[in-house]
């Protein structure tokens, strides 16, 4: 398909037909074939020429060199000062004629003037109204080297503009928010890191020339999360994740290691899809963890070693949550699947359970602390002394929802103090006897 010659093509083919009789002094009959052909085509080019610039909303017209009058325009052209002027325009009128301020007329006198003595040019123009932007480029006209008229296409670019100036707003916008924020943001396009805030680069090590556009999201992974990290990018640029933090092992420029939760989201950047995202050091808290696992491991052997269990009784429907020594300590090796303050109770031998159900309820009623020891009959069949305490633990309205605490198998320590109870006794009988037998 044969391409629709420019405005520009069709003014220099009009004005190189123009001139072809007169190159032939002027001596060619009708008949001859080459004058009719070629006057044929220039009607042609003129017609065509006329068609492309009524049809489109583009402002198209020219001028005279000598007076800057019009010397034809398009329907664009006619249309703007019948609707935003309440004018109808006319061949020959000049910048006087179709502004009323002087410094329009002068406006537009300096724009042919610069045309007729710098040649082609472009700039960008207020109209009279105020309400739109066009973008006017300035063309000659030439025959034998010589300017016949100033030809002159306006875009409107009011829109454009909008937008344009709209996205500068918007960057300028979402520049000093990540420029200044504390939390890690980057932006991943084409497989390279194209931008980073200043809280990325700092949490790298690096400096932010030296990350953006040079180093990929990779080069700041540890190599054994480095598959991970391209499958989850590769997901994200899918849209198949968007939001969910992924943990990695970052690697600090100068080798050393940082735990980092990575979020993204698919988006569009300077007209092109990448992903963007924020990282969130979390090396505390994964210590924190750490210390966390280490303490409840060394309290696990405590209370395994101690014989002593640990409960969490809901006040409401007084289901309780507990240890396997908890179990243990009654005679169950496996975690009963629910245990409940009334199931303690029968636990509790007769001669102690109203004392021990009194305590209860009324540490409950006062919500208060409470302690006890007691003893216990076991699952098979063994009497066992046991001291149970526990505290109260509010809900969020600051009512008290629960009661936490021990439970500790202190048979020994009873024996013991019955032991050294018992021989004190002994001592104490022999001393007497001792004594009186002295006096006497």
């Amino acid at each position: 398909m044969t391409a629709r010659p420019t405005y520009d093509e069709l003014l220099a083919r009009v004005a190189q037909l123009e001139r072809q009789p007169e190159q032939q002094g002027g001596t060619a009959s009708p008949a001859d074939g080459d004058f009719l052909r070629a006057d044929e085509a220039l009607i042609e080019a003129r017609a065509t020429l006329s068609a492309i610039i009524d049809s489109t909303a583009d402002l198209i017209w020219a001028v005279d060199p000598a007076h800057f009058g019009l010397m034809t325009f398009n329907h664009g052209f006619r249309a703007y000062f019948l609707r935003d002027r309440a004018m109808a325009i006319e061949l020959g009128q000049r910048p006087e004629d179709l502004f009323p301020t002087e410094e329009f007329v002068r406006i537009w006198r300096e724009y042919y003037g610069r045309a007729l003595r710098d040649g082609p040019y472009s700039t960008e123009y207020a109209v009279y109204a105020g309400t739109r932007t066009l973008e006017l480029s300035f063309n000659l006209m030439l025959r034998d080297g010589r300017a016949f008229g100033i030809s002159v296409f306006g875009r409107d670019v009011t829109q454009r503009r909008a937008a344009e100036e709209a996205l500068r707003k918007s960057e300028q916008k979402f520049r000093q928010i990540t420029e200044e924020s504390p939390v890690a943001i980057y932006i991943i396009q084409g497989g390279k890191l194209v931008y980073v805030n200043p809280s990325l680069a700092k949490q790298a090590g690096y400096s932010r020339d030296e990350i953006v556009g040079k180093l990929a999201p990779q080069d700041l992974i540890h190599r054994n999360d480095v598959a991970r990290l391209m499958t989850t990018l590769g997901e994200r640029a899918a849209g198949k994740i968007q939001g969910e933090g992924v943990e990695y092992r970052g690697i600090r420029k100068d080798g050393s290691l940082v735990h980092i939760e990575a979020y993204g989201m698919l988006m569009e950047y300077q007209g092109k899809p990448a992903v963007m995202g924020t990282l969130i050091d979390i090396s505390a808290r994964k210590r924190a963890e750490e210390k966390l696992r280490e303490g409840e491991a060394f309290l696990s052997f405590v209370l395994a070693t101690a014989r002593t269990g640990t409960w969490d009784l809901d006040m409401v429907d007084h289901s309780a949550h507990r240890s396997l020594q908890h179990d243990q300590i009654f005679g169950y090796q496996e975690m009963l699947p629910a245990w409940t303050y009334e199931m303690f109770l029968e636990h509790v031998v007769a001669e102690d359970r109203d004392a021990v159900d009194q305590k209860f309820r009324h540490a409950v009623a006062t919500q208060s602390d409470w302690s006890f020891e007691c003893r216990i009959l076991r699952r098979d069949g063994e009497t066992r002394w046991i001291r149970a305490a526990g505290r109260h633990r509010m809900d969020d309205h600051g009512q008290p929802r629960w009661m936490a605490g021990i439970v500790q198998d202190i048979t020994e320590r009873r024996r013991l103090v019955d032991a050294l109870s018992s021989s004190e006794s002994r001592l104490h009988r022999a001393l007497a006897a001792a004594n009186a037998g002295t006096r006497e």
